[in-house]
């Protein structure tokens, strides 16, 4: 599985139209998903982000959640919407762990 890997994007601190940009290069490169390492955004707009980022891309969005990404909210609050997004995103915590190669 070829996957890109990206950590602190801060989509919250950008303009929406270079998060799409960001997104279709990544789809353009031809991965089949990609892992987002924490820092995504802040609380009120982190579950957002990963939803709208996997409509962009076409593919499976696997993450986990940073530091950030509780700002401005709560913490059982953040993993607990995680924790409900439906495929193609993925909170990597709530899922079994996942064979990426053989």
């Amino acid at each position: 599985m070829r996957i890109a890997w990206a950590s602190d994007v801060h989509f919250d601190f950008v303009e929406p139209e270079d998060v799409e940009a960001w997104c279709g290069r990544i789809r353009a490169a031809g991965v089949e998903g990609l892992l987002l390492g924490g820092d995504i955004a802040t609380a009120g707009s982190v579950l957002f982000w990963v939803e709208r980022c996997a409509e962009l891309l076409e593919r499976p969005l696997y993450f986990v959640l940073g530091n950030h990404d509780y700002y401005r909210g709560s913490v059982a609050e953040v993993r607990a919407g995680a924790a409900r997004l439906p495929a193609p995103v993925h909170w990597l915590p709530a899922r079994e762990p996942l064979e990426l190669a053989p």
